[in-house]
Parts: C-alpha cells; sequence; structure tokens
C-alpha cells in the first residue's frame, strides 16, 4: 500500500510560533517541527510516522491553546555524499585560520 520508502524521505514542517510572526518571514526561515512521512498511499493521502502535529495541539480548535495550521512546507531528505569533505574543509580552514591570528 503506497510508496512506502519514498514517504520516509519526505518531512511535513509547520512552522513555529506566533502565527504573526511566521506569515511575516519568508518560506523556510525559522523554527520548524518537523514530521516524517510514513507512506503514500494509493488514494494519494500522505501519512505521518507518530502522532504527528495533533499531539502538540497544531492543527486542532477543540484543544485548549489549540492553534490552527496556516502554513505548511515539504521537505525532502537527499543523501550528500560530498558534504563530509566539504565540512572536512571548512575546519581545517578554520584550524588554520585560528593558527595565523
Amino acid at each position: 500500500e503506497g510508496l512506502a520508502a519514498e514517504a520516509q524521505s519526505l518531512w511535513l514542517g509547520l512552522p513555529r510560533g506566533p502565527a504573526r510572526a511566521t506569515r511575516q518571514q519568508a518560506p523556510g526561515i525559522g523554527e520548524w517541527a518537523l514530521y516524517r512521512g510514513s507512506r503514500v498511499t494509493v488514494e494519494g493521502s500522505f501519512l505521518l510516522e507518530g502522532p504527528g502535529p495533533g499531539a502538540e495541539g497544531i492543527g486542532d480548535a477543540a484543544t485548549l491553546g489549540g492553534r490552527a495550521i496556516n502554513r505548511v512546507q515539504g521537505f525532502r531528505t537527499a543523501v550528500d555524499h560530498g558534504a563530509l569533505g566539504r565540512l572536512q574543509l571548512v575546519y581545517e580552514m578554520e584550524r588554520r585560520m585560528a593558527r595565523a591570528e
């Protein structure tokens, strides 16, 4: 049922913080609550792992202090094989700069 392996690389992001502040920010800026995908059903529904945002009172107006979902962003994890080498290069440059000072 669905695309389980692909769905696990997809994440649903909901902004944290006051709604007014998050609406004034560019997409992707600020603190985000991330919820990992579990699977995509044959009908196309995207299901989340675990209890999802409802566990934090997000999207449940009946919950005391619950907040409506007014902004959602999708994220996808991807393997970056060159990241470790670039990170090592940056650290090496920082060490050399610190010695030079």
